[in-house]
This record gives C-alpha cells, sequence and structure tokens, in this order.
C-alpha cells in the first residue's frame, strides 16, 4: 500500500466517496431538504476539487499499487 497526494482527477470518486460514508453514518439525521445542499457543498466533484486545489488542505489517500 502507498500514500499520496490526492490529484483532481480524483475528486469525481473521492467526493463520491465523502458523499456516500457520510451518508451512511448521518444520513438518518437529517431531512433530504437539508440533506442535498449540504452534500452538494462538500463532497460534489466542484467542492472535492477545490479543497484538493487549495494549498491549505491536505488529502491523501491509500492506494494499492
Amino acid at each position: 500500500m502507498e500514500l499520496r497526494p490526492a490529484t483532481l482527477d480524483d475528486a469525481a470518486e473521492l467526493g463520491a466517496f465523502g458523499r456516500h460514508a457520510f451518508v451512511t453514518a448521518f444520513g438518518h439525521c437529517y431531512g433530504q431538504a437539508d440533506l442535498d445542499p449540504f452534500l452538494e457543498a462538500v463532497y460534489s466533484e466542484v467542492a472535492t476539487r477545490r479543497d484538493i486545489a487549495d494549498p491549505q488542505v491536505r488529502i491523501q489517500l491509500a492506494v494499492d499499487e
């Protein structure tokens, strides 16, 4: 297993993973009207690309290569 920085090419898959993990763990706590805007703001591909590109944010991926 190797640890590497996330790249913009990882954004779609990483965002989908984050969305799934959040909904699985906490989705039952929120109504859909509150959950959907939050997921879009935090876990959309656009939001994930913004986080990856931000030099103040470090996102590392464990990959099996």
